[in-house]
């Protein structure tokens, strides 16, 4: 299983995706929602990814989680005071 071969940035929140298409037809992919995806499991449009280490460059299979909005938000204090690295990455299956 591969990443679509696109372009691939970090957004201003710290989180990498990618944008297809113009105007009222753009379509953000968010690299780790479409990870969780490639591993087969579904998010609910009333779920969320979070990343357990709390570093949203790092999108790893085992650094994701499915979660709902209370437990994403239970975190967020941990995420402020995190230093990133300087790169991104994607553990994919084979």
């Amino acid at each position: 299983m591969e990443l679509p071969h696109t372009k691939w940035h970090v957004n201003s929140n710290g989180y990498v995706v990618n944008k297809n298409g113009s105007g009222d037809k753009t379509k953000v992919l968010r690299m780790h929602r479409v990870v969780m995806g490639l591993h087969g499991i579904q998010i609910p449009e009333d779920m969320e990814v979070d990343p357990i280490y709390a570093n949203r460059l790092d999108n790893r299979f085992e650094n994701l989680r499915r979660c709902n909005r209370s437990q994403n938000l239970s975190r967020k204090t941990l995420s402020l005071t995190t230093n990133w690295p300087s790169r991104y990455t994607a553990n994919l299956p084979p």
